[in-house]
């Protein structure tokens, strides 16, 4: 399948527009339920865990989104170098150019939401 690499690029920018207007920096779980900024101790949001069912995935929760802030900007950087991969790999003559050009198209597909995910 070969992706729309227009609505790639659509959702990168989207995405990116989003983690640029987040606080700056990384953020750091404190606890359970709080998460801060640092340098700067800005707070970024409170972890409501007021229910057991909700205890048991607080701090998993919390870390995803602390480490959020860190992992947005590294998977853009990641898109966009499979993005420039796959358009030196239009410009190759060699087989292995268009064996690596189907893996990204999948990759860049699935990213897209143009392709069910292959777990």
């Amino acid at each position: 399948m070969t992706p729309n690499i227009e609505a790639v690029r659509k959702r990168l920018a989207e995405i990116r527009e989003r983690a640029e207007k987040a606080t700056p920096g990384e953020w750091r779980l404190s606890g359970c339920d709080w998460i801060w900024s640092r340098p700067g101790s800005v707070e970024i949001g409170i972890m409501n865990c007021t229910t057991p069912s909700s205890e048991s995935k607080c701090l998993e929760n919390g870390q995803f989104i602390a480490a959020s802030r860190t992992d947005v900007p590294a998977l853009l950087a990641l898109v966009e170098a499979l993005l420039a991969e796959r358009e030196a790999a239009f410009r190759g003559p060699h087989d292995a150019y268009w064996q690596a050009l189907s893996s990204c198209d999948a990759a860049l597909a699935r990213f897209a939401g143009e392709a069910p995910d292959a777990n």
